[in-house]
């Protein structure tokens, strides 16, 4: 029997990786959903959600000197991942 392929995704400040929650005691994912559930219910996103680390990475084949030569990525948590894709889905 295969597995499924672990999501290769950079975690946000939190440092919860998607390999860390697949990991948790099924008690503690209970817990998760749970939350998720009242965040969806009473219509609210932690503050904490809502932030991202922005990181610049240099272009292929650009000049590190030139500031255009970046291209801006944001790193936000896994848990803030897996939100938006309830709500997009």
């Amino acid at each position: 029997m295969h597995s499924k392929p672990v999501k290769k995704s950079t975690p946000g400040a939190d440092r919860i990786s998607y390999e860390i929650l697949k990991q948790i005691p099924r008690s503690c994912q209970v817990i998760i959903l749970s939350f998720y559930n009242m965040m969806w219910s009473c219509g609210l996103m932690p503050t904490g959600r809502k932030e991202a680390i922005i990181t610049p990475l240099l272009k292929p084949d650009k000049s590190p000197f030139d500031p255009s030569s970046y291209r801006p990525v944001a790193l936000t948590s896994t848990l803030c991942k897996i939100t938006e894709r309830m709500v997009a889905a």
